[in-house]
């Protein structure tokens, strides 16, 4: 079996013991480093994002020894922000790919497939989200991951970006948003995220993110890199002990059943 077709066998492995032994089978082919990453695959980053705004909010004003206001924190996570969007243009300039990947045309018809996808479109949300309750990011960026791996995009290509902060979106509040991020063959990093309409730049897709902070004005959220196979902010590595809570409605045996057909 080819390193692209152990993602898809290890998610369709429905019973946990059956799932194990293919699981670290492709766990260590998958060694190889994922482009600019910020934090391992097993850190807790809502952790991490709470250390941080602790942190900024004590630390940043230590000259005047007071506690930072909202708007010098919500510079300095801009400024963090911005710092990981140089790394992945950095990356760009000065690692040229050595490694099999896409040009934009292709992730541009992955998007296009993901839009009208059964399970991972849009129209789709009300059969496994009704009252909007988990609106299924991590659903579609899953389902980008493993397509870009099918289409022939090597596991260096891809990152995961997880987005963390008071989010506010069609009426509803959440603490997070992710999406993949592939390296094009022609067109450097982009970002695969329905929301945003059509393929983003980082820069385009952090400042997207940034925008969609449910105060408006100085946003409080930060952005992080990880390993493409991180399936939650305070989870690690796929897991269907994960994916096949009652809570998603089925949706991840969908998604494995729609690779199949």
């Amino acid at each position: 079996m080819t390193w692209l077709a152990w993602p898809l066998f290890f998610l369709a492995m429905a019973d946990a013991d059956a799932m194990l032994a293919p699981f670290q089978q492709w766990d260590r082919i998958d060694q190889v480093e994922s482009g600019p990453v910020t934090h391992d695959i097993n850190t807790n980053l809502q952790s991490v994002y709470e250390h941080e705004r602790v942190e900024v909010r004590l630390g940043i004003n230590d000259a005047q020894r007071g506690p930072a206001t909202r708007t010098q924190v919500s510079r300095e996570f801009q400024r963090r922000n911005a710092q990981l969007v140089r790394t992945f243009a950095d990356a760009d300039v000065s690692t040229p790919p050595t490694f099999s990947t896409l040009d934009r045309a292709a992730i541009e018809d992955i998007y296009a497939s993901a839009a009208k996808h059964p399970v991972v479109g849009f129209s789709a949300l009300e059969k496994y989200d009704s009252v909007g309750y988990t609106g299924f990011c991590f659903g579609r960026a899953t389902y980008a991951h493993i397509e870009l791996l099918r289409q022939g995009a090597h596991p260096r290509a891809i990152v995961k970006l997880y987005a963390l902060g008071p989010f506010h979106y069609a009426g509803s509040f959440w603490k997070f948003h992710v999406a993949t991020a592939v390296r094009s063959r022609d067109a450097g990093w982009l970002v695969i995220d329905l929301l945003a309409g059509r393929l983003r730049s980082i820069s385009e897709w952090v400042a997207m993110v940034e925008g969609m902070d449910a105060a408006g004005g100085n946003p409080l959220i930060r952005v992080y890199s990880t390993h493409p196979r991180k399936s939650f902010p305070q989870h690690g590595a796929y897991s269907w002990d994960l994916f096949n809570k009652p809570i998603f409605n089925g949706y991840f045996t969908d998604l494995v059943r729609s690779f199949e057909n």
